[in-house]
């Protein structure tokens, strides 16, 4: 944890205060990642149809959009501070105040792409959704009980890529996935950015 000294320079204190609203800026649109719109359009028919909130848990893990509502619908709305996966998240909320948020939230077209955005959401699903089969996998031979926490942790484990791409111009063409192993591009990114993405997703 960084401390704060009385030595600090003048105007120090605005500086920081200046980069923390970015970053707080950038974490909110991040939190308003568009949700997939036929994700989106199956979870409202779950809902309207009144299944159990536990049906509605692999439309939230099969797309980023939907996963991010529902945990931030859940932190807004529960009282509750930590869910381990989709399924607590799902049930820890009503479905009327699922609904609303998937109602308001962005969404996308996975055919249309949308000039200037920072990244394309369909390309990063899609990365997500491999990874969660992944780990799906390691679940099945381990014979882990954590298979909800691993499929969500999963889905969003490269948030931060979408956080430093917001606040860096070219940071996805630069540190692109398929440009070097993931220890050499984490290693660029601290020497050029001060910080890496893991860092800003954790």
């Amino acid at each position: 944890m960084a401390m704060v000294t009385t030595d600090a320079p003048a105007g120090t204190g605005r500086r920081r205060g200046g980069r923390g609203r970015v970053l707080a800026a950038a974490l909110d649109q991040v939190e308003r990642f568009p949700v997939l719109e036929p994700a989106r359009d199956r979870a409202l028919e779950l809902i309207g149809r009144g299944v159990p909130p536990v049906e509605l848990t692999e439309v939230v893990e099969s797309d980023v959009g939907v996963a991010i509502t529902t945990l931030r619908t859940a932190a807004q709305t529960s009282g509750r501070s930590h869910v381990s996966g989709a399924r607590e998240a799902v049930e820890a909320i009503s479905l009327e105040d699922l609904e609303a948020a998937l109602r308001k939230a962005d969404s996308y077209d996975p055919l249309e792409r949308k000039p200037g955005a920072a990244t394309d959401p369909e390309r990063f699903r899609l990365h997500s959704l491999a990874v969660q089969r992944a780990g799906d996998a390691v679940v099945a031979a381990t014979g882990s009980p954590d298979g909800d926490m691993v499929a969500l942790t999963a889905l969003l484990h490269d948030c931060g890529r979408l956080v430093l791409a917001r606040l860096h111009a070219g940071y996805a063409e630069r540190f692109d996935r398929r440009l070097g192993s993931p220890e050499e591009r984490i290693a660029s990114e601290r020497r050029e950015l001060g910080i890496d993405h893991a860092l800003v997703g954790g």
